[in-house]
């Protein structure tokens, strides 16, 4: 988003400067913010946004750009995690398939008890999402996973390992397009419901007062002055700064987040239009993306 004046992003609400009450005020424009203000706004609450920088500039611009329903969740028998995640994946291909697209994940697969395990973990996924397609549009449906044999497995993906190979599970997920799009259709249907939205304004202040109302003070990154709102509720919907952020409303932190980060490289097509999904002491997923591939690990997690 712009930092000119003038976007609608940026305009400066009467509201904000008296003694207007908002039911709720999210602090944090990335898409789990975004969400929070259009389903609130929803419900017909008076709802406001705030993030300090662009909308979607953190983490949530910062993806593997997956919308997976977590089957490795599956491993510490996290069901009721998974089955979450399913559901809220369908949601998202019903109320925006135009934010997602259908992508096979490929698993190869070098031992026959590796075969066995994932066999038992795919049928799991399988059973929890028995409602995946419905009321979704057929080119969003999610088909069920195959097992490919060695041969159709390089025939896919053509620079795989080859040595003990026996083979690969294919399955289902879905792609997020463009995950800053999609975070701002979200802001953009609240506000045209009435709800607001400030880019470029940073909270400074969390203060509750007697009445149970909360005071925000927030500073115009644009301008540079302060601006005070009163709200119900907050929410704070910072992702990895959301300890910081309680700090600011004095909340004494036992337990600080332990941040990580992922690492992506853009390089030529591996696995063609498939998602490669490997792992050795790490999970690396080579996952096509615009023509090229994103090349995605996870490495050990740790204060960043």
């Amino acid at each position: 988003m712009s930092k000119n004046k003038k976007s609608p992003s940026n305009t400066r609400s009467a509201k904000s400067q008296g003694s207007f009450v908002y039911d709720l005020l999210v602090i944090g424009g990335g898409i789990t913010g975004a969400h929070v203000l259009w389903d609130s706004t929803l419900r017909g609450m008076k709802s406001i946004l705030l993030e300090k920088n662009d909308y979607a500039s953190g983490t949530s611009q910062a993806t593997s750009k997956m919308i997976h329903g977590g089957l490795r969740y599956l491993k510490n028998f996290e069901l009721g995690l998974v089955r979450e995640s399913l559901r809220e994946r369908a949601i998202l291909a019903r109320i925006t398939p135009q934010a997602v697209q259908t992508m096979g994940f490929l698993v190869p697969i070098y031992s026959n008890i590796e075969r066995l395990v994932l066999k038992v973990g795919m049928e799991m996924y399988n059973a929890l999402s028995y409602d995946r397609n419905a009321n979704i549009s057929q080119d969003r449906s999610i088909p069920k996973y195959s097992f490919l044999s060695k041969e159709q497995t390089t025939m896919e993906s053509p620079t795989i390992k080859r040595d003990k190979l026996k083979g690969s599970y294919l399955y289902y997920d879905y792609l997020n397009i463009n995950p800053e799009r999609h975070t701002c259709e979200f802001i953009f249907s609240a506000r045209e419901r009435g709800a607001e939205a400030k880019n470029y304004t940073e909270v400074t202040s969390i203060t509750r007062s007697t009445d149970s109302l909360y005071t925000v003070v927030a500073r115009d990154k644009i301008s540079g002055k302060e601006i005070s709102f009163q709200t119900k509720s907050v929410v704070n919907a910072t992702g990895p700064w959301a300890d910081l952020v309680e700090s600011l409303a004095g909340v004494e932190i036992e337990k600080h987040l332990v941040r990580s980060k992922g690492i992506h490289i853009v390089t030529r097509k591996i696995c063609g239009d498939k998602t490669l999904v490997t792992k050795k002491k790490t999970v690396h997923i080579s996952l096509s993306s615009r023509g090229e591939t994103k090349r995605s690990s996870e490495p050990p997690t740790r204060n960043i």
